[in-house]
């Protein structure tokens, strides 16, 4: 089965479809996911930390947007995302099972050639730099970060947020 497992992934990859009515659906989900999010202190301290930890990295964002960005999105951008960053040369394909490499590479050869190369560099992300946040206090339903190389203080407690210089 894993030849049309192969057949069904690659046709996938290269011929995507992203239509208007299921981006709508993925919109209506994003929405309530926010919603969820801020009733839940874990999930905005973790927001909070992650935003701050990575600051200027891509690492830095949430992975499933902001509701401003998922709110804007259409079938366009995914598009032209896939197009962009759905690239052989940043791609890694891993197949597990009793097959020998031999015979894998048999196998996936037609569909890595019929893989047009973009013009993504080939290159990898900038590692982000080192964090220095030396300090988390937790106590109760409150968190506190302090980043002693910036002198600013991130406090998540009771949903809310408080950032401030020192």
């Amino acid at each position: 089965k894993l030849p049309e497992t192969l057949e069904l992934m690659f046709d996938v990859v290269l011929n995507p479809e992203f239509p208007e009515k299921e981006l709508g659906i993925l919109k209506k989900r994003r929405a309530s996911d926010f919603m969820r999010r801020q009733d839940s202190l874990q999930q905005i301290a973790g927001a909070t930390l992650t935003k701050n930890f990575y600051a200027g990295h891509p690492y830095g964002h949430l992975d499933i947007g902001t509701p401003e960005s998922v709110e804007k999105m259409t079938a366009a951008d995914l598009a032209s995302f896939h197009k962009k960053f759905f690239q052989p040369q940043a791609a890694t394909i891993i197949v597990v099972g009793g097959r020998s490499v031999d015979e894998l590479k048999k196998l996936l050869d037609p569909f890595v050639k019929a893989w047009p190369k973009g013009d993504l560099a080939d290159k990898a992300m900038a590692q982000p730099a080192a964090a220095s946040l030396t300090r988390i206090e937790a106590e109760a339903l409150t968190l506190s970060l302090t980043d002693e190389r910036t002198g600013r203080n991130w406090t998540v407690g009771d949903g809310r947020l408080t950032i401030e210089n020192r």
